[in-house]
């Protein structure tokens, strides 16, 4: 049965993460530069660290074959959570900042500090919203991984429920005829290459004749 490569698929969640994690590094460090936003450990922990595994898991994703959907869910799931925390961080410290109570609405919408709190905070819930899609897929993955046993009995992966595509069906058809789409999907470190037992015992036969 023929199983086709989902590594363009992940590496697009990748690619899609690094750019929103780097977008929130990007606006906290300016806000905290020029509008002395308090700088709170746990953005910039968890906008860096999500660069640094988008990055990390990138990288890893060309050289293996099979990706390891468990470890995929769980550390997309904790990047989501850890967004998600960011948003409340954002809300505490406008809650906290002593000037709100004291400006006007219209003065409100020209205040710097309400308006890094919301930019950043926007950045971040995209960021939510896609790690927890990153993650819904993961876990779909391992709960419906079967296994089934082709014409040489032997074990294959099966079709699962979930048809997951580069963008879509279409725009992975019209994709797949470059080179760069073919090298994203193949594996680098390839195993080595098993005969089917039929093979094998006719190559014996012949070497006994």
């Amino acid at each position: 049965m023929h199983n086709r490569s989902k590594k363009p698929v992940w590496a697009l969640f990748k690619i899609l993460e690094i750019f929103l994690s780097s977008a929130c590094c990007y606006r906290h460090l300016f806000c905290y530069l020029e509008h002395q936003i308090p700088n709170v450990f746990i953005l910039c922990a968890t906008y860096a660290s999500g660069v640094l595994l988008g990055v990390a898991g990138l990288v890893g994703s060309l050289f293996y074959e099979r990706v390891a959907h468990r470890v995929e869910a769980l550390m997309s799931g904790t990047m989501g959570t850890l967004n998600m925390i960011t948003v409340y961080v954002h809300m505490y410290l406008l809650e906290h900042n002593q000037l709100m109570s004291f400006l006007r609405e219209q003065e409100q919408e020209k205040y710097a500090f309400l308006i890094c709190c919301k930019s950043n905070a926007t950045w971040a819930w995209f960021a939510v919203g896609l790690y927890y899609l990153h993650c819904s897929f993961a876990l779909d993955m391992v709960f419906n991984r079967r296994t089934v046993r082709d014409k040489d009995n032997e074990k294959v992966r099966s079709r699962r429920r979930l048809k997951l595509y580069f963008i879509s069906k279409s725009f992975e058809r019209y994709v797949s005829r470059y080179r760069w789409f073919k090298l994203l999907s193949a594996n680098i470190k390839k195993k080595a290459h098993i005969k089917p037992p039929s093979q094998r015992r006719r190559m014996s036969t012949m070497f006994k004749l």
